[in-house]
């Protein structure tokens, strides 16, 4: 029995310590990955390490240890933990940022986000949060909208149709047909214009961030909704959509007929999309003066993952840093 309470303690306190660092590192992988099972990641690691506080402290006290190097140990174990909670909390409870769940209609469904809206005067320039493929809660671009609303950025991030809590039914048999694409770029115009018609927002510095199967919605939803002024989209295809069981989507004609600045971002080890191919599309549209940059990180693979602190894994700090300021050049920031 002491040699059970004794790996409960090494484990638990192990994990209290990688959550404490996580949370205090700033690392934006943790609580994206935590967020997929439809709480924010932020508040996942949290409750992680409280739980993880509750247990040493009992293990501490149940199984008193009679060595006194021992008792220092747990000891110094339960005040790191509690010192890394207390800062967690203060710095999320205190970053000036209001979040609310709304809803929109769009094709009849009604779909349901989350609105972040930062502390101080507006009206303030607005990001709408395009989704990667897949039928993740909105939960999973939590660190992504704090992240932005602490920049100064209103932002909303909507639930998928037939996805967490917005109604209607979600295609996952085959969901890169033009049909479906269509479908979801008339989610992003429908979510767009609900942010522009909020009075803490400029409707005149509104635009997007897109993740991966964005690639194809976002243009298709900027040719549609004027409202859309700039975009950054993170390894995003430029190349046709496959498709299975219907017509894919060839999004080449429309990213040559958009008008409004784009930034690409492209990991050099994605083997997703890969950036060759998707480079091919742009250089020609960028030969003839269309506002579209790009960039290639080294390191990263799809959605920008690579090597963080210490060699953990996260999402480019170069890449998201990147990202931030051309957003906020775009939105006069």
């Amino acid at each position: 029995m002491n040699r059970l309470f004794s790996l409960v303690f090494a484990g638990v306190s192990l994990l209290a310590v990688f959550t404490a660092f996580l949370l205090l590192s700033g690392n934006m992988l943790a609580p994206l990955v935590a967020g997929m099972i439809g709480v924010p990641g932020r508040s996942v690691l949290l409750s992680l390490l409280a739980g993880c506080i509750v247990i040493i402290v009992a293990v501490t006290f149940l199984r008193r240890p009679v060595v006194r190097w021992s008792l220092i140990c747990h000891l110094g174990l339960i005040a790191l933990s509690l010192v890394s909670l207390v800062i967690s909390l203060i710095l999320f409870m205190f970053q000036g940022v209001q979040e609310e769940v709304v809803t929109f209609e769009s094709n009849g469904v009604v779909i349901t986000a989350t609105l972040y809206v930062p502390d101080g005067e507006g009206p303030h320039p607005a990001i709408m949060i395009g989704h990667a493929s897949g039928p993740r809660p909105r939960s999973v671009y939590d660190v992504y909208a704090y992240a932005l609303a602490r920049e100064g950025f209103a932002v909303l991030v909507a639930d998928k149709r037939g996805v967490g809590e917005s109604g209607g039914d979600f295609e996952g048999r085959d969901p890169t047909t033009q049909a479906n694409l269509v479908l979801l770029a008339e989610d992003m115009v429908a979510g767009v214009r609900f942010l522009t018609a909020q009075e803490e927002v400029d409707d005149a510095r509104v635009g997007v961030l897109g993740f991966s199967q964005s690639g194809w919605i976002a243009p298709l939803a900027a040719a549609d909704e004027p409202a859309i002024r700039f975009m950054l989209l993170v390894t995003a295809p430029t190349t046709p959509s496959p498709a299975i069981h219907g017509r894919g989507l060839d999004p080449g004609p429309t990213i040559a007929a958009l008008e409004v600045p784009v930034f690409w971002q492209f990991g050099a080890n994605d083997e997703v999309v890969r950036a060759p191919d998707a480079i091919r599309v742009l250089e020609p549209l960028i030969a003839r003066n269309k506002p579209i940059t790009f960039k290639t990180y080294e390191g990263a693979s799809h959605a920008l993952i690579g090597a963080g602190r210490f060699l953990l894994p996260d999402i480019s700090h170069e890449a998201w840093t990147d990202g931030v300021v051309w957003l906020k050049g775009q939105a006069g920031l």
